[in-house]
């Protein structure tokens, strides 16, 4: 459980810290936003937090980070300290945003978010929301808030991002400029048996040594997806991104010829065959049309909310308790 913070934020795509849930009265003020008061009691919470989410992150960092007791040393925790200070600020604007242009978020869509993180929980145990809950010092009323937050995020990454439009041109030149990316290497054509034993990869040369036909005892045989495409992997060049006992005995071979051995990897036993050598290719714009469009929405879209955020908290009063 121990990684399920990550979870939480990959799921409802969580800003992790737990502004507004708290008595403001009952804890000292670390900021104001506009008149809306952060307290100390909110401040350690998120600084604890996304301490916590880093060193799941970042183990190895962590590590390195760390004093001889073990503990993050202080220009880390000052770094650490910062962002949540930043965090807590920019959900106060956000949210103070979101009243002014009158976003609600109701308590069913609440409802639904956190069903949704509770089914994506399930495959981890039957008590693996409340361990969640536990070892993450949540109770269900931050866990909603958290959600809250995100759903208004959400509603006004809509409304910001509602005049982005991508141009026939832009697509055009990002295609032009950006060729190389939408091809693929010269390579040979990889189809392959997967097997568990040595045993079972020697009777299957056997068979295809007698005239057995390839992609038919990979249909009936392997433990590989690609099973169900007669054992065709696709084009495997020196770029590829196999284990390299696979990569080298395929690259052994010549079009058509089959490894005279198994090959043996950590995945199993396979009986490599290689097809045709194909020459390198480029997608035609038409194929990487919508890909194209989507990864320019994307760019601009953060683009456009990084900036409304950065004018947010341009034309916002803040005071910086911390420094007092």
């Amino acid at each position: 459980m121990k990684k399920t913070k990550l979870a939480l934020l990959v799921i409802l795509g969580l800003l992790l810290l737990l502004p507004g849930c708290n008595d403001k009265k009952a804890s000292p003020s670390i900021a104001e936003v506009n008149s809306e008061i952060i307290t100390q009691e909110q401040y350690d919470k998120a600084c604890q937090n996304l301490k916590q989410a880093y060193e799941v992150q970042n183990p190895a960092q962590s590590g390195d980070k760390a004093d001889s007791s073990g503990k993050i040393d202080s220009e880390m925790e000052k770094r650490l300290q910062d962002q949540a200070f930043d965090s807590l600020v920019m959900q106060a604007l956000l949210r103070q945003d979101a009243e002014k242009r009158g976003i609600k978020i109701k308590e069913k869509e609440i409802d639904v978010a956190i069903d949704s993180f509770k089914a994506n929980l399930a495959a981890e145990g039957k008590d693996a929301y409340q361990k969640f809950l536990q070892e993450n010092n949540l109770n269900e009323k931050e866990l909603r808030e958290e959600a809250r937050m995100q759903l208004l995020v959400n509603q006004l990454q809509k409304k910001i991002n509602a005049s982005i439009t991508i141009e026939e041109e832009e697509l055009q030149q990002y295609y032009q400029e950006n060729i190389a990316s939408f091809q693929e290497a010269a390579g040979m054509q990889i189809s392959h048996i997967l097997v568990a034993t040595d045993k079972e990869a020697r009777e299957l040369l056997t068979q295809l040594q007698q005239g057995a036909d390839f992609a038919q005892l990979a249909q009936e045989h392997s433990s590989c997806a690609s099973k169900a495409q007669g054992g065709y992997l696709g084009v495997v060049n020196e770029n590829s991104n196999y284990v390299p006992e696979f990569k080298n005995a395929a690259l052994q071979l010549k079009a058509g010829e089959i490894t005279q051995e198994p090959v043996k990897s950590d995945f199993g036993y396979h009986i490599i065959k290689a097809g045709q050598l194909q020459p390198t290719t480029t997608k035609s714009f038409d194929e990487v049309k919508n890909q194209i469009r989507m990864q320019l929405e994307k760019e601009k879209e953060n683009t456009l909310f990084s900036q409304y955020m950065e004018d947010l908290r341009q034309q916002a009063q803040i005071k910086d308790h911390r420094k007092s």
